[in-house]
């Protein structure tokens, strides 16, 4: 109760003059520590940090890594402080993601706004989504538990990272109930696991689970994601969103929502890059359209309608930059371990980099552990994140391989006689050095932007 008066304090001060007050709230949810930092004034009390009050539909997220999400990243960091603001920055990157999707989808009501309100990340067992109090006491959880001890428990005499899809949306909706006063309010929960989640009949097919139609149902507006990697985990996120928004998967049964044609909420993903079919799986289908409209428009779905200022750029709570596309920040190589894990990196081999005609439709990767001449790897449905490098400034958006402007603006020649003088044939050589490129920025680029269009006409 004292909180909410000293909120409202700061709101009747607020209304009198044109200060900037500082409002900080500090939980604790087991060892991780939940700083927010509110910043108050006349206009950004709405929410938002400049522009006209208006209406508009939006959706606010709080991102959640578990405890098998987090040990990955503390394997490939190597130590915990590495391996938490991994986690937080990789969450920020599936967030992005998602929202850069659902921003290009084309509702009757315009756009969808998604905001990123927080993110959790899980570093002890004791402290994941995925376990009730009554699943385990916590005396067989204070003890320094491995990941392998922590299945065991659970799942009797098996040690696979498996767990039931429904299960652990179950419990990810207790574990809110439980948390609701530490946790920031938001309209859906997304939590991201490394476990691999099992369906209703116990396939491992499964690779998402979430209610259908439960967007402002409290905590049942919840989403459980399995991190198959990067792009792969960003899609499956963006599916399950759908879920909660009202759309069901598409079916066999119309035309124009064929589950064939693989549009975002098709029950599974083509593993073929090589027709435009692949573009769709960031397209929602005409089917799943008119679904989400009718209940986006009903009054189940009233936490969605906003008013407010909307901020042309969305808010962040990592060091993820403000103006950076999630392949920025984690490189391919990144990407790779993500997927695969500590020791994996970009496969080098251009047999494998050039399969499907775009390197941005699949990432291939190599086990750097293994001999040099041994064979790189990929995913089924394993894209590049967008603003992954591609080529020489070049770069992955939707999909495709197109010019870095940010990076071509910047592109300049430092010896005009010196890259003048070479031959086509000489550039495509020489253009290959990174020291060359530093010198002769903007003819590499135009020799190997003519190379790579040659090579598609062929």
């Amino acid at each position: 109760m004292a909180m909410i008066v000293q909120f409202f304090s700061f709101f009747l001060l607020l209304t009198q003059i044109d200060a900037v007050i500082k409002y900080r709230r500090k939980d604790n949810l087991g060892k991780v520590k939940l700083l927010r930092e509110i910043k108050m004034t006349n206009s950004t009390q709405n929410g938002e940090s400049s522009g006209k009050v208006e209406s508009y539909m939006g959706v606010s997220l709080l991102m959640v890594g578990d405890y098998s999400f987090y040990k990955n990243f503390f394997e490939i960091a190597g130590d915990e402080e590495g391996g938490l603001r991994y986690s937080k920055e990789y969450l920020t990157a599936i967030y992005e993601q998602v929202r850069a999707i659902y921003d290009e989808i084309p509702f009757d009501f315009g756009k969808l706004h998604l905001s990123l309100v927080d993110t959790f990340v899980a570093i002890r067992p004791i402290d994941c989504p995925l376990l009730q109090p009554d699943d385990m006491s916590p005396n067989e959880l204070e003890r320094n538990v491995t990941l392998e001890e922590l299945f065991e428990l659970k799942n009797g005499s098996s040690t696979e990272p498996k767990y039931s899809g429904p299960d652990a949306l179950r419990q990810l909706f207790n574990w809110k109930k439980r948390y609701e006063d530490l946790l920031p309010p938001h309209d859906h929960t997304m939590l991201v696991t490394k476990m691999d989640l099992l369906s209703f009949s116990g396939s491992d097919s499964s690779q998402g689970m979430a209610p259908l139609a439960a967007l402002c149902k409290g905590g049942e507006s919840s989403s459980v994601v399995e991190d198959a990697g990067a792009m792969a985990t960003a899609i499956i996120a963006a599916h399950e969103l759908g879920h909660n928004l009202g759309a069901a998967h598409d079916n066999s049964n119309s035309t124009e929502c064929n589950q064939s044609l693989t549009y975002l909420m098709a029950p599974s993903v083509s593993t073929k890059v090589d027709d435009d079919r692949f573009f769709n799986i960031r397209r929602f289908s005409p089917c799943s359209l008119e679904n989400i409209h009718t209940y986006l428009n009903s009054s189940n779905a009233h936490c969605a309608r906003k008013k407010g200022r909307l901020s042309i750029k969305s808010k962040k709570v990592s060091a993820l930059p403000m103006d950076s596309f999630p392949g920025e920040r984690f490189s391919a190589t990144q990407q790779c371990q993500a997927a695969f894990g500590k020791g994996y990196g970009l496969c080098p081999k251009l047999e494998y980099v050039n399969l499907g005609g775009d390197p941005c439709r699949r990432i291939w990767c190599k086990n750097r552990r293994t001999r040099r001449s041994g064979p790189c790897e990929t995913l089924p449905f394993f894209p590049a994140f967008d603003g992954t490098t591609c080529g020489m400034n070049r770069w992955c958006m939707k999909g495709s391989c197109v010019p870095n402007e940010k990076r071509l603006l910047e592109c300049q020649d430092l010896n005009d006689d010196v890259c003048r003088k070479y031959t086509k044939a000489k550039l495509k050589h020489y253009c290959k050095s990174m020291n060359f490129q530093a010198v002769c920025c903007s003819t590499c680029t135009r020799a190997m932007s003519k190379e790579l269009q040659l090579e598609k006409k062929l």
